[in-house]
């Protein structure tokens, strides 16, 4: 008896243990360990060990409920953290709520595996703040969608920072780099706690839209995933016999997108204009002399003289720098390229200079020197938006170039 026990469990100890152990080795985990969030005063810290099974970034959550399958769908995606990066600090919108998280991964295939383990890589206990403070953190634009309405295209997103400015862009092709921003229609200007938006675009075109945090426009350092902040199918709204050019069926006086102004009464007379009235166009007349020597006297007063010629600057700030400060790394680029001409290699010099974090009055400097190299090569659509970016701090020093480029822009435009 003791002989067929000793014998029994040494075979139960043997089926135990090796099949146990390669079954464990064979173990795929699409999810990250060792979740940790910590709350301080103003923001949550948030810690986590990657998986070793997939490459690819790890998706943040966050949700005023602990996060689980029914309801991944309401938490707000706050970050994209690449793999080996392991950690977060989260700036919450709101004080004295709490805050709960996740951490999912998403491979390289953008297949997201939604796999909720308590203490793993979802969090159990409420983090807080106590305060606020300014978060420079970018905003996520998550979920964006456009569709076609009667006569409006209508968007919704969502944001993981209310307090960020997102820029929205509307364009005929694909949005997906710098190039496609530059040629983009920047259309609204919305607070990150909308979630919607109205757009009135000409019908029988086909549009692309993109949604990004302004601020990563100003720095240039911005990406796009199709699904997430940008549109991958285009919207076309249909053309109506009413030809309303995506503007509502009874206009007022200015409607969005565009001034326009309903003319349906003759000026003289007050009457109702007819159809065929409103829709012709008038014959070329020639003005009378009365007429003529009118706009004669009105030009008198007009300044035309020629355009004053405009040549490289540098900011007052940058011409007596601090040794071993920003400024004297800046003014080095600009005594050795800019101010020589050499414009080509001045602009790859201030790009890579731009990668590093500068502060908000640097950032606008080189925005300006960007600025004119690239009106001397004559990018002028580069050049008018990064005098736009240098315009709130360096107002006076931009507006020159700026009234320049309206007119070059004007002239390559009818062209």
């Amino acid at each position: 008896m003791k002989r067929t026990l000793f014998f029994t469990i040494f075979i139960l100890l043997l089926i135990a243990s090796s099949p146990v152990y390669s079954q464990v080795d064979s173990i795929f985990a699409p999810f990250v360990s060792r979740l940790k969030v910590e709350s301080e005063s103003s923001s949550v810290k948030i810690s986590w060990k990657d998986t070793a099974d997939i490459e690819g970034n790890c998706i943040l959550y966050r949700h005023t409920s602990e996060i689980n399958e029914n309801n991944i769908e309401e938490a707000v995606k706050i970050a994209r953290v690449p793999k080996g990066v392991e950690y977060y600090e989260d700036f919450p919108p709101y004080t004295q709520t709490d805050y709960f998280y996740a951490v999912l991964v998403e491979d390289s295939d953008s297949l997201l595996h939604e796999v909720f383990i308590p203490l793993r890589n979802v969090s159990i206990s409420a983090a807080s703040i106590t305060e606020k403070t300014k978060d420079d953190s970018p905003a996520l634009i998550t979920a964006l969608k456009a569709w076609a309405g009667n006569d409006a295209v209508q968007l919704s997103f969502k944001c993981s920072k209310p307090t960020a400015e997102l820029f929205i862009y509307r364009n005929t092709r694909p949005i997906e780099g710098e190039n496609d921003i530059l040629t983009a229609n920047l259309i609204a200007t919305l607070s990150g706690a909308a979630s919607s938006y109205t757009d009135y675009p000409v019908p029988g075109i086909s549009y692309y839209y993109g949604i990004i945090d302004s601020n990563l426009i100003k720095t240039g350092n911005y990406s796009f995933k199709a699904g997430e902040n940008i549109t991958v199918l285009p919207v076309e709204l249909e053309i109506t016999s009413s030809e309303r050019v995506g503007l509502p069926d009874i206009p007022s006086s200015r409607p969005k997108p565009l001034p326009y102004l309903s003319i349906s009464r003759g000026y003289q007379t007050g009457r109702q204009l007819s159809a065929s009235v409103i829709d012709s166009i008038p014959d070329k007349k020639n003005i009378s002399d009365h007429t003529d020597s009118i706009v004669e006297k009105l030009l008198v007063n007009i300044d035309i003289s020629p355009e004053d010629k405009l040549e490289p600057t540098i900011l007052k700030n940058d011409r007596n720098p601090e040794s071993g400060s920003e400024q004297a790394m800046l003014r080095d680029i600009l005594e050795t390229d800019f101010m020589t001409g050499n414009f080509n290699s001045a602009m790859v010099k201030l790009l890579e200079y731009q990668k590093i974090k500068r502060s908000r009055t640097i950032e606008a400097s080189v925005y300006f020197y960007l600025g004119q190299i690239y009106y001397f090569t004559g990018d002028y659509k580069k050049a008018f938006t990064s005098f736009l970016f240098a315009e709130e701090t360096y107002y006076i020093e931009s507006r020159p170039w700026i009234n320049s480029l309206f007119k070059k822009l004007r002239i390559t435009s009818t062209e």
